[in-house]
């Protein structure tokens, strides 16, 4: 969530295309809490579904038993099962782009050249990554061998592995956790 807000609060190029979400960050934010709830132990064996097409449903249900209205949870359900659908043609909503984004700069560590290095500590120090990265893995893992079938195989099971191992946002944290941050 975080991520995703300071991106937009960046770069004023992208507040034009994603102004609906400044001027109100409710679904930003709830789907940005619901989007893995499709990974945990419990979920994952429930279904033979892919954790983002299990936790879409989920998120939906939950938004609906809260009151969020169906529009809201629709939003949030479109965005939850797609926010792993990372092709290059076709389009998605500003919240399922702004999701995406954020979610890959999280994970992998793309891009986070776009948001100062200051904001980013700043976001490690309020919500600490730690062990992330070992974490996110196991659960793809996990799914992988579970559903041979998953979604999540769509984006390279080594490769994308790979890709979150190597997640520089890891490094930067690791170094601010010894030190009294950068010189």
């Amino acid at each position: 969530y975080l991520l995703g807000l300071s991106l937009l609060k960046s770069h004023p190029s992208l507040q034009t295309h994603f102004r609906s979400i400044l001027d109100d960050p409710t679904v930003f934010y709830i789907t940005s809490l619901l989007h893995d709830i499709g990974t945990t132990d419990e979920n994952l064996k429930k279904t033979k579904m892919s954790f983002e097409l299990y936790g879409g449903i989920l998120s939906l249900e939950e938004v609906v038993k809260a009151g969020g209205g169906r529009e809201m949870a629709e939003s949030v359900c479109e965005s939850v099962v797609r926010h792993q659908d990372l092709g290059v043609r076709g389009f998605v909503s500003a919240n399922t782009a702004l999701v995406q984004m954020a979610t890959i700069m999280d994970n992998t560590g793309k891009n986070t050249f776009l948001i100062h290095p200051t904001t980013l500590q700043e976001i490690h120090t309020l919500h600490p990554r730690t062990e992330w990265s070992s974490c996110f893995i196991k659960v793809l893992q996990d799914e992988c061998h579970l559903k041979p079938y998953c979604t999540t195989l769509r984006l390279g099971e080594d490769t994308f592995k790979n890709h979150v191992m190597a997640n520089p946002l890891d490094k930067l944290y690791e170094f601010y956790e010894w030190s009294e941050g950068p010189v």
